[in-house]
């Protein structure tokens, strides 16, 4: 997690606000739901990252409606330009979301996106029998997801019952990867 005043994320503009310069997305898996539908405690989620750090996840309510009752245990919550603060005592510290358009819930654990994003966005490889698809005459794209790519029709056909099971998380997904992380103009909500 990137603390507010991070130069490598922020940069502080007239009026002593904070800008963010690159985009980035904060992910973790949801611990603790207990308080998640109590806007009187806003909305609040206990999350585990993937270095095993905890944080508390406070919600605004700007930006947009969102479904707080999908903030459940297991669940993977994506935070796009995500910052900590501090409470009144400066030794409680938890990540504050103010603009709710750039949030995004996946209900599945981390782990398993995890695992999926690292075997179906290796574009240089067949989802189904792994060979290069440089050597590939025609690539063919998942329809649906877009994340898994063929060698040829034969081996999507084959695919298909596996890929049927994760194609909706690599939808999911696509939401979170298909911006281009290098290259910043403006923050990318969600919605």
């Amino acid at each position: 997690m990137a603390l507010r005043q991070d130069p490598n994320y922020y940069v502080e503009v007239a009026g002593g606000g904070i800008y963010p310069i690159k985009t980035w997305c904060f992910f973790a898996e949801i611990v603790d739901d207990s308080l998640s539908q109590m806007p009187e405690f806003f909305n609040r989620c206990e999350v585990r990252d993937i270095t095993g750090e905890t944080a508390s996840v406070l919600f605004g309510l700007e930006g947009g409606p969102m479904a707080f009752r999908d903030l459940t245990s297991g669940a993977t919550l994506f935070v796009r330009y995500a910052s900590k603060c501090y409470f009144s005592d400066l030794a409680t510290q938890v990540l504050k979301v103010e603009d709710l358009s750039m949030v995004k819930v996946v209900q599945a654990p981390l782990d398993l996106l995890l695992s999926l994003s690292q075997y179906y966005w290796d574009r240089s490889r067949c989802a189904a029998c792994r060979r290069p698809l440089a050597a590939a005459t025609a690539t063919q794209w998942c329809a649906r997801c877009g994340a898994a790519a063929y060698c040829g029709a034969e081996c999507r056909a084959r695919h298909a019952p596996d890929h049927g099971g994760h194609c909706h998380l690599c939808f999911e997904l696509s939401a979170v990867l298909s911006i281009d992380f290098d290259r910043y103009v403006e923050p990318v909500p969600f919605r």
